[in-house]
């Protein structure tokens, strides 16, 4: 995962990840996607999470006069295709361009993925109450929201759980949120904030303060039989 910025007309070229789902996180600033299969390109603003399934054709731009922030999240090993170009990539170190063919077409959503979720347009709605935006057999994303005010009493004793083997991290956005992480403490991070929380480490996380709070939990698995 990578956190980026980007001044107004920046662009990313088109490109497919062939084997992987790939996901945006717009934090501030305003982005327009262009999804293969899609028939209007997607106004991504802060609260934006952009869900684009393996084998589809994606570009994006910068939109408006200020820049944009967004953390670009990818499964592990993912590999990148992009269209023939004249003249040929150049050829970065530790990487291999070979020219290929391809005949592919977009992975279909199904279940909770949708090619765009905002945070603010589902508050909206006074049944919402947070839900899965990324799930598949190797990631998944969940936007957990609520009130401070609605929770039992702080206890610092509570360590939470832990995952066995994977990381969980989170993307805040909206209001503020409460950790005690095993190895760090106990501390509260802010809206734009990224919170890493490494494999089979206890972990407690709350809403905090006196407005509505929302993380973006995430998560690689993979299912066993």
């Amino acid at each position: 995962s990578t956190y980026n910025s980007g001044s107004p007309g920046a662009k990313i070229a088109s490109r497919i990840r062939p084997d992987t789902r790939e996901f945006f996180v717009v934090t501030e600033g305003e982005m327009r996607f262009t999804l293969e299969g899609q028939a209007e390109p997607i106004s991504a603003r802060k609260g934006s999470v952009v869900n684009i399934p393996k084998k589809t054709m994606y570009s994006a731009e910068v939109m408006g006069t200020a820049p944009a922030l967004w953390v670009d999240a990818n499964q592990a090993n993912f590999k990148t295709l992009v269209p023939v170009t004249d003249p040929r990539p150049s050829q970065a170190s530790g990487h291999t361009v070979m020219k290929i063919g391809l005949n592919v077409t977009p992975a279909p959503y199904a279940g909770n993925n949708q090619p765009h979720f905002n945070l603010f347009d589902a508050q909206k709605d006074p049944q919402f109450a947070g839900r899965n935006v990324v799930q598949d057999d190797h990631m998944w994303a969940q936007a957990i929201w609520g009130y401070e005010k609605n929770l039992p009493p702080y206890n610092a004793n509570d360590k939470g759980h832990f995952h066995v083997g994977t990381a969980e991290w989170w993307v805040i956005m909206q209001g503020q949120i409460r950790h005690n992480i095993e190895t760090v403490g106990d501390f509260t991070s802010n809206e734009g904030d990224v919170v890493y929380t490494p494999p089979s480490t206890w972990h407690a996380t709350r809403f905090a303060g006196p407005g509505p709070s929302c993380r973006l939990a995430i998560s690689p698995y993979q299912f066993t039989s």
